[in-house]
């Protein structure tokens, strides 16, 4: 069975509010709404509704109330700072009056309802399982025309940037600046993310070339978008090219952490490795773990089960000082391919064997690891072609991957680097 889903989209008209500053002064957004909006675009489900309200000058807290007959005694559900609510535990066929105050309208008596119904489903309801629309050969689970992507849905994208290597690179960068923002990423990891070792410093280790401040650049010149960044380095790529990670995300990191997952941390060492992270926190899914990173590949001397080792340590390190639930995404190069004979395929089992770890693209794409491996599922072609770039999952009954595919490839998007990126859609249940 499937469980149905409604669409809304509602504006509040709140009184005792006035005057409009940036949410936050050190980050240039989107312009601000001249009023506190109450909105929702989707995740009207059997017994639960997703509300949220924008940012308004001046008010520290907000009120949601709620009634089941408009009437003005409402019930208060939360007097919050955030902006966001996760209305769950209702009944099916109910319908429900919200209404968003300033904290200074404590009475809870201005403005319009919002109504909120909750459709009825049979009690064995299944997850939902969404249509897949395919515009322009990126995959969407929802309808790009209207731009309605759900609120509980997640768009993550790996991408090997191929740190300067590639002919018409200022091209590539808007390439992939489109996708992010037509796909609306969420979140995206990055490797060999590039700065010259003699480019001008903008801040901290931050250079003027830096790959990952291109980007993020591009997003609000073109787009008007706001995405922050963790970037660190671990060795020189052709001697010159400080060759980095990154993780870019919506929201401000919480906390980052790099680290080496190798014995060796030379800079002048190509065999040095990192990871980094961010812990951040996402309105409707709440705590995600994010990690980048790009392990060295298998030599006949030399195991990647150390570094895989060391990747995992950390990553369940971080989940102890988070606190469960948490999403934790581990995406990068990996250099490792599933279909390759033993020992060359040990890293990637080293990840998915336990069943700790979910490999996205495989989880919906089940031939990706048969043999003789099948090209559509390459992630890098050259004499050892093959899938060796990862968007994993640790395993959550919450979530559910919907879609994940290859992209930046000849046929979809165009090339950017040597690597193609992986495009993963997840959802919370």
């Amino acid at each position: 069975m499937k469980t149905g889903v409604l669409l809304f989209l509602a504006v509040m008209i709140l009184s005792g509010c006035a005057g409009i500053v940036p949410a936050d002064s050190q980050i240039v957004g989107p312009a601000a709404p001249d009023k506190a909006v109450l909105q929702i675009k989707s995740g009207i489900t059997t017994n639960s509704v997703y509300i949220k309200w924008s940012k308004f000058s001046g008010v520290s807290n907000y009120l949601l109330y709620c009634s089941q007959n408009n009437t003005n005694n409402p019930l208060l559900l939360t007097n919050t700072a955030g902006l966001y609510y996760f209305h769950s535990g209702l009944s099916a066929n109910t319908t429900n009056y919200y209404r968003i105050v300033c904290s200074n309208d404590v009475g809870g008596t201005a403005g319009d309802y919002f109504i909120g119904y909750t459709k009825a489903d049979l009690l064995d309801a299944d997850p939902v399982t969404p249509s897949i629309t395919t515009k322009d050969t990126i995959k969407y689970s929802y309808n790009p025309d209207l731009n309605d992507k759900p609120t509980n849905e997640l768009v993550i994208l790996t991408l090997n940037m191929h740190t300067y290597q590639e002919a018409n690179q200022d091209q590539k960068f808007d390439m992939i600046v489109d996708l992010i923002a037509r796909a609306d990423a969420d979140l995206v990891a990055l490797q060999e993310c590039a700065q010259h070792k003699n480019s001008a410093i903008l801040s901290g280790i931050i250079r003027s070339d830096n790959m990952a401040y291109i980007l993020t650049k591009r997003l609000k010149d073109y787009y008007g978008l706001d995405y922050y960044y963790v970037w660190d380095w671990a060795h020189y790529g052709w001697s010159v090219w400080e060759e980095g990670i990154a993780v870019l995300s919506k929201t401000p990191p919480l906390s980052t952490t790099n680290k080496y997952i190798t014995a060796i941390t030379s800079v002048y060492d190509i065999k040095s490795r990192k990871v980094i992270y961010s812990q951040l926190n996402y309105p409707v899914f709440g705590k995600i773990n994010f990690f980048s990173t790009h392990l060295y590949w298998r030599e006949s001397s030399l195991s990647q089960l150390p570094s895989i080792s060391s990747l995992k340590a950390l990553v369940d390190q971080k989940e102890t000082q988070v606190g469960s639930p948490v999403l934790t995404l581990v995406c990068g190069d990996y250099n490792v391919n599933p279909t390759s004979d033993a020992p060359w395929s040990e890293g990637y089992f080293a990840m998915v064997n336990s069943g700790e770890y979910i490999d996205t693209y495989f989880n919906v794409n089940p031939t990706a690891n048969n043999k003789p491996a099948l090209s559509q599922h390459f992630t890098v072609l050259g004499d050892f072609p093959g899938r060796i770039d990862y968007i994993f999952m640790k395993t959550n009954s919450a979530y559910q991957v919907v879609t994940s595919q290859i992209i930046f490839t000849p046929t979809v998007l165009g090339v950017v680097s040597d690597h193609y990126g992986v495009l993963t859609r997840i959802r919370m249940m």
